[in-house]
């Protein structure tokens, strides 16, 4: 039934409570931005997306010399949600950190001076990355279910690895001061920049979200268009004395600091230092006294005034962050190149992020590797790694035959045991040839209800052809059109990973399976000349494919570098071509030995065509080898080690003067200057167990989260038996790669976001595609539908309404309507949710359907356009197909997302109730008590409180 109109819904099962989750858990990881669009569990995404940035490639920047993170900026933001702010990488602690008060100016001493803006603000986050137990011997007690016992105690010191993730060139407080200036206060103008709940300073509260109070509205006649009261404002209620008489209240977007303790948690004014108190009339005139009063902290976020400023700030105590969680926002920095004589502008937004560790990384990949191997199978996730090895053929589809044959047939569904797989781009069907039956309500229409099959099954191509009526020719094959006999053609030249969920979460046209259960992707990968191949891959027994653990670190490689910086420069002027008088003879010598270093080599390997081993690769090549898939996993893959920019003696950069020519040594003193204050290795040596020498190890961030991102997917199967433990495990398996892509799409990536999410889907539907019945008897139906305030104004008695009737034909004509659900969708739901009248058809043509059901052809409407606007490789007309909605899962459950984000239910799900949620979901409170049981089921496995 439509959920979001207030009807009452077919009874549920009560969920039970679940087992707490073992201790050991893995981390969960976010990549740093959303995507605007394109396949959000596949690293290339972002990597694709990297290769637009002005500059700052891994493991070099534009000038040559190491680089040991990624740039986002202005040429990223095209395909990345950059304004909603840089995220965790995965779950860790903020450990220091540092805010510029407004960005710092450098001046560059040509004639007439030329200035650029930087930023210094960065924010430090520790990770620990922890392997997951060893196997237990043979006959050793297991935990409840046959799960190994957790941990009890603190892991080995080398089964621990820590990360550091670093956010650098932020924004600084006069940029969030101006965003916070441009915040009309209202819900549609809300600045996207919030403030660090990290921060050190002052604590204000903040009149958010979570403040719902209203001034009331006193009557007045609504004929006499003089009057025209104040609309009632929303915000926290101003009270005299501590759950008091109320003589105010501060409109959202307020703020406040209180005066000493609190009472109950109420706490008096000490200032308002942002909004104006309102009369507690819409209206009145304001109390004086509202501006010392109380107000309630539950209904209030907490919010920092930061102290200190431009300077390093070392957290005593380190701040939790979950991963996904805004950890910052994108600065300001200006190369040399682009300084002005103006006065310099905030035009060039820039973040560098980039993943260091210490020297224990060899080892702990080695330890990490063997554990991998140790478990098997049984690895926490098992192996979601698909790795296509060097050698391996892919496969071709067969080719179709036209089929004359099947003219008029319908091509249903095929049945049983090996029967259609429901998913996938081929379906197998059965051609049948349809009778018609006469309507059972004796309306003369006729319903083709009864076929006859002919001839054998055969398989079409889904989208086309399936259930639909055959024309005169149609391809199709007697057999799957996969195979791995068919393994055949070119090789594939160069290794390639690929996880599940970024398979699972490809085009619908790139996946496929057999009637066997089998599933198949087409991916793209290279020969041995660079070549793109497009062809298939299976699940299993595919030759030179193997899938592996997250643990053993598939494609990943290391490399020490000895080269030093002054070399590195030189040597990146001689390859660019950029030498002045007399350089050439010495420069070219030390590009020769640079080139032949182990880091040049394997940098060359990964990044350039097979046979190129000139040693002359350079930052283009990084660029370039970005947009192929291939090169651009290959070069992310690569661990290097050197001397981070960020720490260490000044001498290094002092060399390089002497090989910037006259006119260039002034500029470079320059850059120096802002190369010192950019440093702050040596003041964060506070931090317990940070590395005190600079040189250190650079992970790819993009790679990193990458292997271990599906490591932990944002719903799980447990999760789902949690809520609702009716359904098999097998049919949960085959929506959840459905749930997480879209939960990741529409960041339901919260506890209390899944949470509330999936216990109201369990309610309405039990997590299946359920399509509303609509078949009443007379009494039910006008309950249900028939009286003015729904159905509690029913009095079942008199089988009458107590207030008047909202449906009068549900008496007079009550057989043409009850046991009817086509007759009396189409009264019941005309003229109303963008449906035509009675007559059209639409109530039951739009009838609720999905997970969280879609009612009313605007219904329809909006999820269409949202589905196309998000998907343009796989376009579908829900209006004349609705359908499609009850008979694909994948559809049934983005439905679900759509309205959750329509309505803007994550919102509402960070700060409400099981009631307020349901509130939105239902129009009402019907099920609330099965809604709160669901909940409190799951919210254990989340590490949330009951309600």
């Amino acid at each position: 039934m439509a959920t979001h109109h207030g009807y009452p819904h077919h009874p549920t099962t009560p969920a039970t409570p679940a087992s707490p989750p073992s201790q050991w858990q893995p981390l969960n990881w976010s990549f740093p931005f959303a995507p605007i669009s394109g396949n959000e569990a596949d690293p290339q995404t972002w990597l694709s997306a990297l290769s637009n940035a002005d500059g700052g490639f891994y493991p070099l920047g534009l000038n040559g010399m190491y680089h040991g993170g990624i740039h986002f900026d202005a040429g990223t933001g095209g395909r990345l949600k950059q304004g909603d702010g840089v995220k965790a990488i995965a779950d860790g602690e903020v450990v220091a950190y540092r805010l510029d008060s407004t960005y710092p100016e450098l001046t560059y001493p040509t004639t007439p001076p030329r200035y650029v803006l930087y930023s210094t603000g960065f924010v430090l986050v520790r990770h620990k990355l922890v392997l997951p137990p060893e196997p237990k011997p043979a006959g050793s007690p297991a935990g409840a279910g046959g799960a190994q016992a957790p941990r009890n105690d603190q892991p080995p010191a080398d089964e621990v690895l820590e990360l550091y993730s670093l956010y650098m060139h932020q924004l600084d407080w006069a940029g969030y001061k101006a965003a916070e200036q441009a915040d009309s206060g209202g819900a549609q103008s809300a600045s996207a920049i919030h403030r660090s709940p990290f921060w050190e300073g002052d604590r204000l509260f903040r009149v958010g979200a979570k403040a719902k109070d209203k001034v009331p509205v006193p009557p007045y006649d609504p004929a006499d268009a003089s009057q025209n009261p104040d609309t009632p404002r929303a915000g926290t209620r101003i009270c005299d004395r501590a759950s008091g008489t109320i003589i105010g209240l501060l409109p959202r977007g307020g703020e406040l600091s209180i005066v000493g303790n609190t009472i109950k948690g109420w706490a008096q004014i000490a200032t308002i230092t942002k909004g104006t108190p309102v009369a507690a009339i819409a209206g009145g005139t304001p109390d004086p006294r509202a501006a010392k009063g109380w107000v309630n902290l539950d209904e209030l976020d907490a919010v920092i005034d930061p102290k200190p400023l431009d300077t390093v700030v070392v957290l005593d105590k380190p701040f939790p962050v979950k991963a996904g969680d805004v950890v910052g926002y994108l600065g300001q920095y200006r190369n040399s190149t682009e300084a002005s004589v103006l006065p310099p502008q905030r035009i060039r937004p820039l973040l560098h992020v980039e993943v260091i560790t210490g020297a224990q990384i060899n080892d702990f990949i080695r330890k990490s590797q063997e554990r991998a191997n140790k478990l098997g199978d049984k690895v926490p996730a098992g192996k979601p790694l698909l790795v296509i090895q060097q050698g391996a053929k892919l496969v071709k589809p067969a080719d179709p035959q036209g089929n004359s044959r099947l003219a008029g047939l319908t091509l249903a569904p095929a049945t049983g045991k090996q029967g259609d797989p429901g998913k996938g781009i081929w379906a197998k069907v059965q051609p049948t040839k349809l009778a018609a039956q006469p309507s059972k309500h004796g309306h003369g229409d006729n319903h083709p209800t009864r076929g006859t099959p002919v001839g054998d099954p055969l398989w079409v191509e889904r989208t086309k052809y399936a259930g639909k009526v055959a024309g005169a020719t149609v391809p199709t094959w007697a057999t799957f059109p996969l195979q791995l006999a068919n393994a055949q053609g070119p090789t594939v030249g160069y290794q390639q990973v690929f996880s599940r969920a970024q398979l699972d979460q490809g085009r619908e046209i790139d996946r496929a399976t057999d009637d066997q259960g089998t599933q198949w992707w087409s991916i793209t990968a290279a020969d041995d000349d660079g070549k793109a191949i497009t062809r298939w891959v299976c699940e299993k027994s595919h030759p030179c494919t193997r899938w592996e653990s997250p643990w053993a670190w598939p494609g990943f490689d290391t490399v020490d570098t000895a080269v030093p910086l002054f070399d590195m420069y030189r040597r990146n002027l001689f390859e660019t071509k950029q030498l002045l008088n007399g350089e050439e003879q010495e420069f070219s010598v030390v590009a020769a030995k640079v080139n032949a270093s182990p880091f040049i080599a394997k940098l060359e390997k990964a990044a350039k065509r097979k046979g190129s081993d000139k040693g002359d690769v350079v930052p283009a090549d990084l660029k370039r080898a970005l947009t192929m898939p291939w090169l651009a996993e290959a070069v992310s893959h690569l661990i290097f080690c050197y001397e981070s920019e960020w720490g260490g003696d000044m001498g290094k950069w002092g060399a390089l003067s002497s090989i910037m020519g006259e006119d260039g040594k002034p500029i470079w003193q320059a850059e120096m200057e802002r190369i010192e204050k950019l440093q702050w290795w040596e003041k964060v040596n506070a931090v317990k167990g940070f590395p005190a020498d600079p040189n250190v190890w650079h992970i790819h961030p993009i790679a990193l989260v990458g292997n271990f991102l599906h490591d932990n997917s944002l719903i799980t199967l447990a999760m789902l038996k949690a809520v609702e433990p009716s359904n098999s495990d097998e049919y949960y398996q085959t929506i959840l790669p459905y749930l997480n892509k879209y939960a990741l799409a529409y960041q339901v990536n919260k506890p209390k976001r899944i949470a509330h999410f999936l216990s109201q889907a369990a309610h309405e539907s039990k997590l299946r595609s359920s399509e509303e019945g609509l078949n009443y008897n007379p009494k039910n139906m006008r309950k249900t539908f028939g009286c003015k305030g729904g159905p509690k104004n029913y009095e079942s008695s008199c089988d009458d309404c107590a207030h008047g009737r909202l449906r009068d034909k549900l008496w007079s004509e009550e057989n043409y309507y009850a046991h009817n659900p086509e007759h009396l969708a189409n009264y019941v739901y005309a003229n109303r949710m963008g449906n035509g009248d009675e007559r059209s058809g639409d109530g039951y043509k739009y009838r609720g359907r999905g997970f969280i059901q879609v009612t009313g052809k605007a219904g329809y409407q909006s999820f269409q356009d949202e589905h196309n606007r998000r998907s343009p490789d796989d376009q579908q007309d829900f209006i004349e197909n609705p359908d499609l909605i009850a008979t694909h899962a994948e559809y049934a459950v983005e439905s679900a997302f759509v309205f959750w984000s329509k309505v803007s239910l994550n919102s509402v799900s960070d700060a409400g109730t099981v009631a307020d949620v349901t509130q939105i979901v239902n129009g009402g409170q019907t099920g609330y008590g099965d809604r709160l049981a669901r909940y409190n089921a799951i919210a254990p496995l989340l590490g949330l409180a009951t309600e």
